[in-house]
């Protein structure tokens, strides 16, 4: 019943009665000069091309100096360091907080309560890795739940210990010992909102008190998995999985250099040297004792 083409396709292009048609729009490339001209050339396209690629290239070399600037330049495509890992951690005698210059937030009500309900056979490390690598600044109280009778772990325990009262608490672990599958956190005690993993336990700390230096989406995103992997094949696993997880963390360290994500400290590196912890007596691949030997050092 009807016929259409395109305009620039007839003959008498300048001559459309375009008065009964719904719709009328303009050309993308029409000049904007000279309104008659209805038909751009090729030449017309290939300038108006190459002027918008001069724009964008233009953008691009801005927005690299305003990275530069603020000494992030994100856009570098080379994610492997081979800076010493001592390089990248303060030596010295100071606890570690004094280290990792940790600012406490402002925006936080202190001291954070933090309820964890774990069973004290697959204790969590979180609580007491902190304790140790945050001094006074994080306390740790442990209570049994009444349906829970069996033997109960040697672990440091705050409920009497003066030191750690005044006010320069920030974080206190509560850790409740129950029969209980998965360790789970309450993030929000009021709306009883409750997260399971010692991984979320520990990324979620990390997110609220900036322990350590600030990384790239990238960086962080490969903290976040290596984080999952540690909590999940080095914590509570047998010895054969154990063996074969360290091996794929050897090979990744011999990848970077010496640390576990990029050229400096990160939450992965931490929580790979807690883990650790638990396994004192364990034959470490080479790369993996290199690595233990310089973060030693901070935590």
């Amino acid at each position: 019943m009807y016929s259409v083409k395109p305009y620039y396709n007839t003959n008498d292009a300048a001559g459309i009665d375009t008065d009964n048609v719904m719709y009328c729009m303009k050309p993308v490339y029409r000049p904007a000069v000279d309104d008659a001209a209805i038909n751009p050339t090729e030449a017309d396209l290939l300038s108006r091309q190459k002027h918008l690629i001069a724009n964008i290239e233009h953008q691009v070399r801005r927005v690299d100096e305003l990275l530069n600037e603020v000494n992030a330049p994100i856009r570098s495509m080379n994610r492997t360091s081979q800076t010493p890992p001592s390089a990248a951690i303060a030596t010295g005698t100071a606890p570690s907080i004094a280290k990792f210059n940790v600012t406490w937030p402002e925006t936080v009500h202190y001291p954070m309560d933090i309820v964890v309900q774990a069973d004290p056979t697959r204790l969590p490390m979180t609580p007491w890795a902190l304790r140790k690598l945050l001094g006074s600044a994080v306390m740790v109280r442990t209570h049994v739940h009444s349906s829970y009778n069996g033997p109960l772990p040697p672990v440091e325990n705050d409920n009497s210990n003066a030191n750690r009262t005044s006010g320069g608490v920030k974080i206190i672990f509560t850790v409740i010992f129950r029969n209980i599958k998965d360790m789970e956190f309450m993030v929000d005690p009021v709306g009883q909102v409750a997260v399971a993993g010692e991984a979320n336990l520990f990324r979620y700390i990390c997110r609220v008190f900036p322990i350590f230096a600030v990384l790239s989406a990238f960086d962080e995103t490969v903290s976040d998995h290596y984080i999952d992997v540690i909590c999940s094949d080095l914590i509570g696993v047998k010895s054969i999985q154990l063996q074969r997880s360290l091996k794929a963390i050897d090979v990744q360290l011999a990848k970077k250099g010496g640390l576990l994500v990029c050229d400096k400290l990160t939450p992965a590196d931490f929580c790979l040297h807690a883990a650790l912890q638990r396994h004192s007596s364990l034959d470490l691949p080479q790369n993996v004792q290199k690595w233990q030997k310089a973060v030693s050092v901070a935590f």
